[in-house]
């Protein structure tokens, strides 16, 4: 079962529902799923197809720190209805996630912006900066590749811990046989007629939210405060 939850943002908020798959029509699939090889998240500039690659983009996270939310943004058709968005897209959370808690989609209809959203992390358990666990089924974000790695971050030993790829199949799998509904003949799971979109879908670059190591925060705290104490002294 593939979990849809509220995902809340400007325009209309759309809540999706757990949903099992089922049916024969194409739905539009959009998942986080562990990956071995791939791409720095944090230069990746360029908009992809999501039909490219068997509908796999693999990235790695080079910020050295927790990556805590995922954002995806595309343009579809205008006017849809609340329901050709609920009952069409698909997304991953919770246990069918590895790295995240929650994901939705928020649909403007009068632009056809659709967002999509995976956020939503446990809290730390303290091993998430160490370089050796790879943070599987945690919900706990996820970690950074460890510098050692950033030069060969595809080598067997660092390709295990901080990547993870966006998954655009039914199902989530990452196989070349798998059907992708993000193409332009897909029709609304709602009435079976409404087109989704206006021609191929093109997403922009992923954008992501990161949380500093632990360490880092209470140095900018220390920091902060020690700038307090300063101005407060000078008065």
């Amino acid at each position: 079962m593939r979990s849809r939850r509220l995902f809340s943002g400007c325009g209309a908020i759309v809540c999706l529902a757990a949903s099992a798959w089922g049916g024969t029509i194409q739905d539009p699939a959009a998942g986080v799923e562990s990956d071995n090889f791939s791409s720095p998240i944090s230069t990746f500039s360029r908009t992809f197809d999501p039909t490219a690659g068997n509908g796999v983009l693999g990235l790695y996270n080079d910020t050295g720190a927790i990556i805590t939310a995922l954002y995806l943004h595309t343009t579809i058709a205008t006017g849809l209805s609340a329901a050709d968005i609920n009952d069409s897209f698909t997304c991953n959370s919770g246990s069918a996630n590895p790295f995240f808690l929650y994901c939705g989609f928020n649909y403007i209809g009068s632009t056809g912006s659709l967002t999509i959203g995976f956020y939503g992390v446990n809290p730390p358990d303290g091993d998430e900066l160490n370089g050796t666990d790879a943070e599987l089924n945690e919900q706990e974000g996820i970690p950074p590749v460890v510098g050692a790695c950033l030069l060969t971050p595809d080598a067997p030993n660092c390709n295990k811990v901080g990547h993870f790829a966006f998954v655009f199949n039914d199902g989530f799998v990452q196989t070349t046989d798998a059907s992708n509904g993000w193409v332009a003949s897909t029709l609304s799971s709602a009435d079976g007629v409404t087109p989704l979109f206006n021609g191929p879908p093109v997403f922009d670059a992923p954008q992501f939210t990161d949380t500093p190591e632990p360490g880092s925060l209470l140095l900018l705290g220390g920091g902060i405060f020690a700038l307090g104490v300063l101005l407060w002294r000078r008065q």
